[in-house]
């Protein structure tokens, strides 16, 4: 067992307090150390420091003053977690002679932030993980991503469920939201909001709600809403969107958040005369007095307008979007434009309107596969290279969109992209497998998460039919989730397989290592089965739920077993 004493320099107490009780906290989960105290009776120093000169955010990690003394030290408070980060990541935990402790690793030197916004936002939505887990998991799945060199997380109350923010229920989500807003600005993180531009309450008035429908004033697909969305260029509807934005800022005006998101679509939207194009006109109409308000609640607060879904339901959104904000752009701050699987063809053509920075917002959860997580972890090495070589020159930093846990592995590999600025997903992935499972297993790790990417690609059918979505609560006898691409399902699963039987005990029973064994075990079973679901799978189905708290989920974000099924969209 490797003795390891931690001291600090020149950190406020309760700052060194915390940090070395993370440290200690973090070594302990991931190998066998022990905490004696003197120096002189450890294998290793660690020592933590600030150092003010080495750059926002950034750290540096050196040898210190002893052979067996290692510095990590930070420009500030978040660049040291960041740091601690690190080492946690290059550390090795096992060796040649199969010896089990920490000893340091090869890297050394000093690293900053390449993008200067590299947050997360949490879909806390359809009794998922962060709608449904423990406060206290959520807080400390924030605290894994600031070691991993995020620095915000966004959040959104969504409107459609209640009546009112005054509602029961209304005012218990509000307080979990809040919970996670608190635990990231404890430990340094930027807090954010999100808010649609015309969202409204399950009871909003019939006469002020906003027109869904389509095959009129350029509009050729109808608007995915929950039909309750105010219309902005009604009066009524106007003052009515900004009494009820104003009441939501309110809820989180003792938070000093960093960032108000202003949302276009999906929900939310109006295809009426007077709003389209939505995206250049209805949205701007809503998008300008909302980031005015917001600034009155948080003045430091940067506004990010969204351009999710332009040109998607109607035509001409892109266009006369850059036209209205070109000459009129001082009262947003970034622009955030990123479409699944390709940014957008205006934005690579003709850059970014106004000349503003740009945000991208990477989908990491849902991409070609659902229901979302429901099969295991969903890495997805290749699809966010693509990505980041379409456009990643051009962002500022980015919110990927997370559904849940399963898709951890693709937040490593991004926050890697958002911090270098280039880089390998396999560098990221190499880090991720050995400070999560092993230093000395963490190649075969990485080559079975990189075959998995060639299977994420399915679909349900019905009765060899696709339907996406049960009708029902039932299970079809004949339902099958069929993977395009079976060639890595079972030499992925051999290599995940042999590691299982050799993982340390404590790293094969976390749920990290487990929703990645399951993936490979079911994608396995399916594909000798004629894509249907076998007793294995639903065991392994029934184990996943557990680990995402998603016994009452519904079935986009549930894993599909049969037993007690929820679908629908509530």
């Amino acid at each position: 067992m490797t003795k390891i004493a931690i001291t600090t320099t020149g950190l406020p107490e309760e700052t060194a307090g915390y940090l070395t009780g993370l440290l200690k906290r973090k070594l302990m989960e991931r190998t066998q150390v022990s905490f004696p105290g003197a120096a002189r009776e450890c294998d290793w120093t660690i020592r933590l420091e600030l150092d003010p000169t080495i750059g926002e955010e950034g750290y540096r990690i050196q040898p210190g003053g002893s052979q067996q003394e290692v510095v990590v030290a930070g420009n500030d408070p978040l660049g040291l977690l960041h740091g601690i980060g690190k080492l946690l990541r290059t550390a090795e935990y096992e060796w040649d002679d199969n010896r089990h402790g920490f000893r340091p690793g090869a890297w050394v030197g000093t690293s900053l932030p390449q993008r200067k916004v590299r947050g997360m936002y949490f879909a806390t939505h359809f009794r998922n993980f962060y709608h449904r887990a423990p406060i206290e998991e959520v807080e400390a799945y924030i605290e894994d991503l600031a070691l991993w060199g995020y620095n915000a997380i966004t959040v959104w109350f969504d409107r459609h469920h209640y009546t009112s923010i005054h509602d029961a229920e209304a005012q218990a989500m509000i307080a979990r939201l809040h919970s996670f807003l608190q635990a990231a600005h404890r430990i340094g993180m930027k807090p954010g909001l999100l808010v649609l531009g015309n969202e409204g309450y399950n009871d909003s008035p019939l006469e002020l709600r906003a027109d869904w429908t389509t095959d009129h004033d350029g509009y050729f697909h109808s608007l995915p809403m929950y039909h309750v969305e105010v219309c902005p260029s009604k009066p009524a509807g106007h003052r009515l969107i900004m009494q009820q934005h104003a009441e939501v800022f309110a809820a989180f005006a003792d938070l000093p958040l960093e960032y108000v998101w202003i949302w276009p679509w999906d929900q939310g939207g109006c295809s009426c005369p007077d709003c389209a194009p939505w995206g250049g006109n209805g949205f701007l109409k809503i998008a300008r007095p909302t980031a005015d308000l917001a600034r009155q609640f948080f003045p430091q607060a940067k506004i990010i307008l969204s351009t999710w879904y332009f040109d998607c339901y109607t035509i001409g959104e892109w266009e006369t979007f850059a036209n209205r904000v070109k000459p009129d752009h001082a009262w947003i701050d970034y622009i955030m434009a990123e479409f699944p699987g390709k940014f957008p063809d205006y934005i690579l053509k003709n850059g970014v309107p106004g000349g503003l920075p740009l945000l991208g917002f990477p989908e990491i959860s849902m991409f070609q596969c659902a229901p979302w997580g429901g099969y295991g972890a969903n890495p997805l090495p290749g699809y966010i290279q693509k990505m980041w070589d379409e456009a990643g020159s051009q962002l500022a930093g980015g919110f990927p969109y997370s559904e849940g846990i399963f898709e951890d592995i693709n937040k490593a590999i991004v926050a890697m992209y958002y911090w270098q600025g280039h880089g390998k997903p396999q560098d990221a992935i190499l880090e991720y497998a050995n400070y999560a499972f092993s230093s000395r297993l963490k190649g075969e790790i990485s080559r079975a998460v990189q075959m998995l990417e060639t299977s994420n690609q399915r679909e349900r059918r019905a009765n060899r039919r696709p339907e996406w979505m049960p009708p029902d609560t039932q299970a079809v006898e004949e339902e099958q989730f069929v993977i395009a691409d079976t060639s890595s399902c079972q030499p992925a699963f051999d290599i995940l397989d042999a590691v299982d039987s050799q993982l340390a005990p404590a790293q094969r029973s976390t749920w990290r290592w487990r929703i990645l064994y399951l993936r490979g075990l079911i994608d396995n079973e399916l594909a000798r089965h004629d894509f249907r679901a076998t007793q294995a799978c639903e065991e392994a189905f029934a184990e996943l739920i557990r680990i995402y708290y998603a016994q009452e989920a519904i079935w986009p974000v549930r894993p599909p077993a049969k037993a007690n099924r929820v679908v629908g969209w509530q």
